[in-house]
């Protein structure tokens, strides 16, 4: 970003003013989410939460137990971007699906 502020105004600007500036406009610097959104199925998603939505009850009667559960494992893409978005604004970035070993 320095260096395209340098190329179009020909002046040089410092990180540190950057950074001053970002935070003068209320910016934050936060971690940026992945997102499965593009890839999820609505059809499926609805009749999932209709499953559950039909066992909570059962559940908070306690005549079942409810259990939810997410695999361990290890990313191949490591990286978090970082960035400064405007307050109350979330920053979802598309997930890759490069794969993923299980352990």
């Amino acid at each position: 970003m320095v260096e395209r502020i340098a190329h179009h105004t020909e002046k040089r600007l410092r990180i540190a003013s950057l950074k001053r500036l970002a935070k003068k406009a209320r910016l934050r610097w936060k971690r940026g989410r992945k997102s499965l959104k593009r890839l999820r199925a609505p059809v499926a998603l609805a009749q999932c939460q209709r499953a559950l939505e039909a066992v909570q009850p059962q559940e908070d009667q306690g005549q079942s137990e409810l259990s939810y559960v997410d695999e361990s494992g290890l990313a191949l893409e490591p990286t978090i971007p970082s960035a400064w978005p405007e307050p109350e604004s979330v920053l979802e970035l598309p997930a890759m699906q490069y794969g993923r070993i299980h352990v």
